[in-house]
């Protein structure tokens, strides 16, 4: 009985719940405030959300964590105080944490998540759509 109630649990479990994720994607993009300054939200569709993304997901970034002089790079058009601001932002959207007493930062759970499907959607989906 006990084994059937812990299948019926993590069957439960398994059910997705559609308004978790309209929530967490309302947060993603509008924009957000701190110490009277905005930070956009992310924008699925512009080049310069989708580098960012593609850069922080690399696999080494999520072994040994990545550094503002590691996304320079990576991102030589931009200086040192523009990707503090671009780190700044995506901290503030919950998609990458501060290691703590260092300057490496480390992608979330969600930010996985979220680079994750908008990498799906981009190429399995809206490239080939555009194809023909």
């Amino acid at each position: 009985m006990k084994a059937s109630n812990r299948r019926y649990l993590e069957f439960i479990s398994a059910i997705e719940d559609k308004n978790l994720g309209c929530t967490r994607l309302k947060e993603l993009i509008k924009p957000v405030e701190k110490n009277n300054r905005g930070y956009k939200g992310i924008i699925f569709f512009a080049e310069e959300d989708i580098h960012i993304m593609q850069i922080i997901s690399r696999g080494e970034f999520n072994l040994y964590g990545f550094k503002n002089k590691d996304i320079r790079r990576h991102y030589p058009q931009k200086n040192s105080g523009q990707i503090s601001r671009l780190l700044k932002r995506l901290r503030l959207l919950g998609l990458i944490k501060r290691a703590v007493k260092s300057y490496k930062y480390y992608l979330t759970v969600l930010g996985k998540q979220v680079i994750l499907a908008a990498m799906k959607i981009r190429e399995l989906v809206i490239i080939p759509a555009l194809n023909y």
